[in-house]
């Protein structure tokens, strides 16, 4: 294990910033939750719930006392450790109370990078590196008051809304019927082919647990003679509301049920210092559903580095490595 980590510049990081890989069992978990939470990008997807539950292996590079945190998922193949994103996790990245600076970010990557070979990774938004590309992610502000946000809502978004609305449907808060999660993950999976089996059975342990710890909440459209149309599971941490899971069925969507259901869960939450958060989306239907809301992108960086012996390194191609690293 190493007890500190020369950086790309040349100068040795002070003993207070010693950087460690830990491995998934020596770490504390209140401290590193509290650490997560405190955090200029806090999110649940960085929590060890939400981690253990989705990652297949995850360690982490810590800087310090808990000072800077990464957590780095990991996979094996052919003997080769190698970094990658789990499935429904949109940002990780490094995590402290501020922003890490470029030097933070060099020696906590590279320190990652020494002891595996491959990654494909994406960190969060306050990870600023100008040479990387970058992901979107759309949030909705919804202190400003429903009113306000409403306003900015797109001309078919309010089609669709006051369809809904003339159609009587009925918006239901619930925190039951966990097994309304099915015909969305059943949707996902349509959506979405090239993840396995696994990653969908990780999602409803995971979202279920998190349901029996109040990290869940569902909410509810049903038409006026009761039957569901839309449904939606929210992940909640304090600071936002994180859009997991939704679904409007096949009888809902001519009546606008998807809108309707986020238009009043705005209602329900607007006025409150809180995000929602609706996630990014690589199907661009669903990103233009949200940011038919006002949602404003939120930009986060894609790295990777491919170290791999030839001519693994030639099957797995990641481009120049140094042009995605700050």
């Amino acid at each position: 294990m190493r007890t500190h980590f020369e950086n790309y510049s040349g100068r040795v990081l002070s003993k207070e910033n010693i950087i460690r890989h830990w491995t998934r069992e020596a770490i504390d978990d209140d401290r590193w939750n509290a650490r997560i939470r405190s955090s200029a990008a806090a999110s649940v997807f960085a929590e060890t719930t939400w981690l253990d539950g989705m990652a297949t292996n995850w360690d982490a590079i810590i800087m310090g006392d808990y000072g800077y945190v990464m957590p780095i998922a990991w996979r094996s193949r052919f003997g080769i450790r190698y970094l990658y994103q789990p499935s429904f996790t949109p940002q990780l990245g490094i995590f402290g109370g501020m922003p890490p600076s470029k030097e933070v970010m060099r020696a906590m990557l590279a320190a990652a990078r020494d002891r595996f070979r491959f990654a494909e990774i994406s960190l969060n938004h306050s990870n600023v590196i100008y040479a990387a590309p970058n992901a979107d992610n759309f949030l909705l502000d919804l202190e400003r008051g429903h009113a306000t946000i409403s306003a900015y809502y797109s001309e078919n978004h309010k089609r669709n809304i006051r369809k809904a609305s003339e159609a009587g449907l009925i918006y239901e808060r619930t925190e039951h019927e966990s097994q309304g999660m099915d015909p969305a993950i059943a949707f996902l999976r349509q959506q979405i082919p090239q993840l396995g089996k696994d990653d969908f059975t990780r999602l409803k342990k995971t979202c279920l647990l998190l349901w029996g710890k109040d990290g869940v909440i569902q909410r509810i459209v049903r038409s006026s003679d009761g039957k569901i149309l839309a449904r939606s599971l929210f992940l909640v941490d304090g600071k936002r509301i994180i859009n997991i899971l939704p679904f409007t069925y096949e009888a809902g969507r001519p009546l606008g049920a998807g809108h309707f259901l986020i238009d009043r869960l705005i209602e329900e939450f607007s006025g409150r210092p809180l995000i929602l958060d609706f996630e990014g989306s690589v199907i661009p239907s669903i990103a233009r559903f949200y940011a038919g809301f006002g949602a404003q992108a939120e930009q986060y960086p894609l790295i990777r580095w491919n170290d791999l012996p030839a001519p693994i390194r030639w099957i797995k191609p990641a481009g120049d490595p140094v042009s995605f690293l700050p």
